[in-house]
């Protein structure tokens, strides 16, 4: 973005600004981040553990993505009142070709109450993702080291049951 003269810039930031105020985006659902270095605010949009558990993730926003951003702003409001809240995540799925994890999907239809017209335009967004079963893979490795790590600590009786305490209690936020 430092190719920008200073008025295309301030038009930039402009847009971004109308952009949030036509999609009514509050403080809390506002997906916007921003830095400003040599004079210059460059924008993202935040993602994190979206396409990928436990990152931080964002996805800049460039001059260019002005009328993607104005599109998905139209998509969401077309499937129903007050759906800009999944602005950030649908516009970065829709800059990336990519759909959000299945285990993000359905969270946010059990957690958050995704709506079926919102959840339809994700799955346009890219193809079908591969199942998240490797996760059952994950907990299962973390379960043999928790083991053995109380293992060594407390005695291999109660080895088990702690680091099956300790999963449990991992996975209950989830």
């Amino acid at each position: 973005m430092t190719d920008l003269t200073d008025a295309e810039h301030l038009q930039f930031i402009l847009d971004l600004l109308a952009i949030s105020c036509d999609a009514e985006l509050v403080y809390e659902e506002c997906p916007f981040l921003w830095h400003v270095a040599d004079g210059r605010a460059s924008f993202s949009m935040a993602c994190s553990d979206t396409f990928y558990w436990g990152c931080a993730d964002a996805e800049t926003i460039a001059p260019a993505d002005i009328s993607l951003l104005r599109d998905c702003v139209a998509e969401l409001r077309s499937a129903g009142p007050c759906e800009e809240m999944w602005l950030g995540v649908y516009f970065c799925a829709r800059k990336r070709g990519m759909r959000p994890m299945n285990r993000w999907m359905k969270d946010m239809r059990e957690k958050e109450g995704m709506p079926e017209a919102v959840e339809a335009l994700f799955c346009t967004a890219g193809p079908e993702r591969e199942s998240d079963e490797t996760g059952d893979d994950l907990v299962r490795d973390v379960t043999e080291v928790l083991t053995s790590m109380c293992a060594r600590l407390y005695g291999r009786r109660s080895a088990k049951n702690r680091a099956a305490r300790g999963v449990a209690a991992a996975m209950s936020e989830y």
